[in-house]
């Protein structure tokens, strides 16, 4: 035998020698993964368009253990939106209720059947298998048009009701200042399988999200548009705003029914719920400032929600329900905005359903 011969199969046998200990280090890290989180996917996975809109990943159906909350359970369509279980994928939408927005309509932390878009249809009797919701984090109306747009090619049923959101805590921030989820994986194949499948890559993940270096003091409650901006650009943003809006309800499916949901920023409710982000700021002082800054950023907010929503009822002969009142007089609820972010938790989308039904005129 060679010298050449014996080298060849030297490397071929240390080849197959190192590919098995990775593929065992790999199996190892994910059966460890999984037993940590107990076979939960920490995050929900999600993925960028070619126009730069996050989307959910497509064909999901995995428990979800964000943190701090309770251990909820994520399923998909082909198209990447929500829907209440595997079997309402193929359902026959004719007649359902299509909710549209961000992480605050999604319901995040929350089982199915805990979103306003559910709690709405047990009002007006429509099965959860007939009930969609398209919505993602970090999603703002610009951004979500393709993704409307491609649903109601794959879904273009005449619906009962459409709901349509805007999210004052992030998207006039979002839209002014055009933040790129540059965080999300794009949708290659590779990546797209892990997210389904691996516990592990999702942890990886955020662990290097967590090592990266951050800047403190720039906290996005701040809604910075509404400090930079003066009142002709607030304007110029308001009308933006609701022509994105516009834009986006006439990409969706028809419907009997149609509304605009404002959600407002928490601070607009209680001015005390900025008191939670304290941990983000160096120095009480540091916090100080941006408290100040917050109360300043709210009295615009104000003023920029009136303004969007004169402009909304001058472009669209729907409903425009502002839920600010609605969410301040229910805050001695437990469980109604998130003691950690700004999400709507359980009772809080039941207050959402409650002022939809009203302000669309659905009775039970």
């Amino acid at each position: 035998m060679s010298d050449r011969l014996k080298l060849l199969r030297t490397v071929t046998a240390d080849l197959i020698f190192l590919a098995l200990v990775l593929t065992g280090a790999a199996v190892f890290l994910e059966l460890a993964a999984r037993a940590l989180q107990r076979n939960s996917r920490p995050l929900i996975p999600s993925v960028l368009d070619d126009f730069g809109g996050p989307r959910l990943e497509k064909e999901l159906d995995l428990p979800v253990k964000l943190p701090h909350y309770g251990r909820m359970q994520l399923t998909t369509d082909a198209t990447g939106a929500r829907v209440a279980d595997v079997t309402a994928r193929s359902a026959n939408r004719a007649d359902g209720i299509l909710f549209v927005g961000d992480s605050q309509i999604l319901g995040w932390g929350l089982n199915f059947s805990a979103t306003a878009a559910a709690r709405l249809a047990q009002r007006v009797h429509v099965p959860l298998e007939r009930v969609t919701i398209l919505a993602a984090a970090l999603q703002d109306p610009e951004r979500e048009l393709s993704w409307a747009r491609d649903y109601t090619r794959a879904h273009p049923q005449r619906l009962r009701i459409e709901v349509v959101a805007l999210n004052l805590g992030s998207d006039p921030d979002d839209m002014y200042m055009g933040r790129a989820a540059d965080h999300l994986p794009s949708s290659g194949r590779v990546t797209s399988w892990l997210s389904h499948h691996s516990v592990a890559f999702i942890d990886f993940d955020m662990l290097r999200l967590a090592l990266e270096p951050r800047q403190k003091d720039a906290h996005v409650e701040v809604n910075y548009s509404m400090l930079l901006l003066n009142d002709t650009e607030r304007t110029i943003l308001a009308e933006g705003v609701a022509a994105s809006l516009d834009r986006l309800v006439r990409a969706l499916p028809p419907a009997d029914q149609r509304a605009i949901l404002i959600i407002p920023q928490d601070s607009q409710v209680d001015a005390s719920q900025f008191l939670k982000y304290r941990a983000l700021y160096r120095t009480d002082a540091d916090f100080a400032l941006h408290q100040a800054a917050q109360r300043e950023a709210v009295r615009h907010l104000e003023a920029f929600q009136s303004n969007v929503v004169a402009r909304l009822r001058t472009r669209l002969n729907i409903p425009v329900i502002v839920l600010e009142s609605a969410l301040r007089a229910a805050l001695n609820q437990p469980d109604l905005i998130d003691v950690q972010s700004h999400h709507l938790m359980a009772a809080g989308q039941e207050v959402a359903a409650q002022a939809l039904a009203a302000g669309m005129g659905i009775k039970p």
